[in-house]
């Protein structure tokens, strides 16, 4: 069975598509589970509409989404697991393929997909990457294997979207959950846990097996310097591990090229902005990288913007 996991929040006008895209699939041992994090919109009256056993709804108040889904995976009962948001979609072969590559193979860890970005309202037209350019390129990586070489390229950045893996349910008893304090880059950062752990992971390119992920004025926005102080704290958390597979160097170039970013989005950063952002490297840490010594001209544009 495959336990599909899709945390909600405010997507209610969105969430029966998804839905259906899995009631559509052509593999049918799965359950849903889905955790409301605190809507305020239809996401409650359009999920009473379903009279399916298979979908369990849990309303919880909003602590994030990688504790929704974390509720979802400590009630989940599948040998598999699916993450999916609740705006996106499968293609409708996409569990029946991934639970027949994971059983035929059993040492591989982790299957997955390749996937596509379309626009909200039109799913026939379909791109590589998220600002639906026609002549985009895939930023996904198509790579296949375990140990160093893929420890190596996952430290470059995620190599997937949430919704392309599927995996042994068993791997999260061995590494755990999602860590709660991220709140960017946590997919990253499990992908990583797996790794690091030496699991297996497998792409497999299967027809009508795609992860869809859908574009909408009220996507979850990229916030740039979210990313980058979360990017950050993922690296940290795993340096020792990291630094064990004789990665040590290209470990300190990524935390580095980090360190480097967070200065230059801090410094350039509005004063609209600046506080707040400066409030939040203090708050998650970080502050202690980014030290008067290094960058004295930096601590002065700070002093500066701190004034205004």
């Amino acid at each position: 069975m495959v336990s599909v996991i899709i945390p909600a929040y405010n997507y209610g006008h969105f969430i029966a598509e998804t839905i259906d895209s899995l009631l559509a699939q052509t593999y049918t041992d799965f359950e849903i589970i889905i955790v409301d994090n605190g809507s305020t919109d239809e996401t409650q009256t359009v999920l009473k509409k379903y009279n399916d056993k298979r979908i369990i709804c849990v309303k919880q108040e909003n602590h994030g989404v990688s504790h929704a889904r974390n509720t979802a995976l400590r009630m989940a009962k599948g040998e598999y697991i699916l993450f999916l948001d609740a705006d996106d979609l499968i293609e409708k072969r996409k569990l029946e393929t991934s639970v027949e590559f994971l059983e035929q193979n059993p040492d591989v860890d982790i299957v997955y997909s390749d996937m596509r970005y379309f626009k909200s309202g039109n799913k026939n037209e379909l791109f590589y990457e998220y600002h639906c350019e026609p002549n985009g390129k895939p930023w996904m990586k198509y790579i296949s294997g375990q140990g160093k070489e893929l420890v190596k390229t996952i430290l470059g950045g995620n190599i997937m979207v949430i919704c392309s893996p599927v995996f042994r349910s068993s791997l999260l008893k061995e590494c755990g959950l999602f860590n709660e304090e991220l709140l960017a880059n946590e997919d990253w950062e499990l992908w990583m846990r797996f790794l690091l752990a030496n699991k297996k992971l497998q792409y497999h390119d299967a027809s009508e097996s795609k992860a869809l992920v859908r574009i909408h004025k009220t996507s979850l926005s990229k916030d740039v310097f979210k990313m980058q102080i979360f990017g950050l704290k993922v690296l940290e958390a795993n340096g020792e591990k990291i630094k064990s597979f004789g990665l040590e160097k290209e470990w300190r170039e990524r935390v580095n090229g980090h360190i480097s970013a967070i200065k230059t989005t801090l410094s350039q950063s509005p004063s609209s902005l600046f506080n707040e952002r400066f409030n939040e490297l203090k708050r998650v840490g970080l502050l202690k990288y980014i030290t008067k010594k290094e960058n004295p001209s930096f601590w002065l544009r700070l002093g500066l913007k701190l004034n205004k």
